[in-house]
């Protein structure tokens, strides 16, 4: 290959990519984003495959005007989003907010407890938004939990022992566990709270390391009352101090 034909190569792989990045650039030209976070007060781990949605919506035609979907890989709230929207296509005369969920399995269980506006008052569509969701209506019945024996995976985000496993079960309107004591009574279930009356053995467990922590935990979220959440074969009992999450 000659220099002369080497040349008119290089040259035609220079205008290519010239004309390459040039058609990117002019159809990104109007392209805007709006960034933020999605999060929730609630003390729940957020199940992995859960499904983070923001839309940008034209109120004035009832329609989605932007959005992004987000499905999770085990990681928590905040979640950080961005949705790319054409700036070009905003109509001055119409009426756009924002709105932003969480799904769990497909169902709802978060989600804003009003709508964000999106155009500003200096006219302007807003560049950032931090939602924090609310709980959707959605509540627990005894019947979700009938019959679900489930261990415990995890307590205040630290692995749970597999030997001896930490147990959970439920029986009609009977919850029992088996940490280092055995533990049942029964319990009341109002607006996803649970709260029980249960009789205890005596003993005192050494090992393994913080079973006893967990154990008192446990039976003082019982007593009080304690948020469930249960996502699939998930259950996180939470409260202000201390979070459990079982798995069957």
């Amino acid at each position: 290959m000659n220099k002369k034909t080497l040349w008119s190569i290089v040259i035609l792989v220079v205008v290519a990519i010239v004309v390459y990045f040039g058609v990117v650039v002019w159809l990104n030209r109007n392209n805007a984003e709006l960034k933020g976070t999605v999060s929730y007060r609630e003390r729940i781990a957020l199940p992995s495959g859960s499904e983070v949605k923001v839309q940008i919506r034209d109120v004035s035609k009832g329609e989605t005007f932007a959005e992004t979907s987000i499905i999770t890989r085990g990681e928590n709230v905040p979640i950080p989003f961005t949705v790319v929207y054409d700036a070009s296509k905003i109509d001055p005369s119409a009426d756009y907010d924002v709105v932003a969920q969480i799904l769990v399995d497909g169902e709802e269980r978060w989600t804003v407890g009003s709508p964000e506006p999106f155009i500003g008052e200096d006219s302007l569509p807003v560049e950032e938004i931090d939602f924090m969701l609310v709980a959707s209506d959605r509540n627990l019945s005894i019947f979700d939990l009938d019959g679900k024996r489930l261990k415990m995976v995890s307590f205040n985000g630290k692995d749970a022992p597999l030997d001896p496993a930490y147990t959970l079960e439920f029986n009609n309107t009977l919850v029992s566990a088996v940490i280092c004591n055995n533990i049942a009574g029964d319990f009341t279930l109002s607006d996803n709270t649970i709260k029980g009356l249960f009789v205890t053995t005596e003993k005192f467990c050494t090992s393994p390391d913080g079973i006893m922590e967990a154990e008192d935990a446990f039976k003082a979220m019982l007593s009080s009352g304690a948020t469930l959440f249960l996502a699939g074969n998930t259950l996180t009992m939470s409260d202000s101090e201390n979070i459990m999450v079982f798995s069957q």
